[in-house]
């Protein structure tokens, strides 16, 4: 059987970032429908549904956590990659 992405509930976690970075996360994670809340701690909480949501949090902390030669060498490597080609449609008859 397949692996899924999907969760049977959600998670909560803390992510450990900059207090000056937490606001602007936090909007991004607004923006992509991941709820996310600064704790009485200071602490910016975010909900997890699906692996889905990992990945769109990790790239959204390493967009502002990444310094600008960090994003550019990252940026240069995606497009050093050979391009792949759809393979034909598989039919089921």
């Amino acid at each position: 059987m397949g692996k899924s992405s999907y969760c049977a509930k959600s998670m909560q976690g803390i992510l450990d970032v900059p207090r000056c970075d937490r606001w602007h996360i936090q909007r991004r994670l607004s923006d992509l429908s991941i709820p996310s809340y600064c704790d009485r701690a200071g602490n910016l909480v975010v909900e997890v549904s699906n692996g889905v949501e990992i990945v769109q949090i990790h790239s959204v902390v390493r967009q502002v956590l990444a310094k600008r030669p960090q994003l550019a060498s990252w940026l240069e490597s995606c497009w050093s990659q050979p391009s792949v080609t759809p393979s034909a449609p598989v039919s089921l008859n």
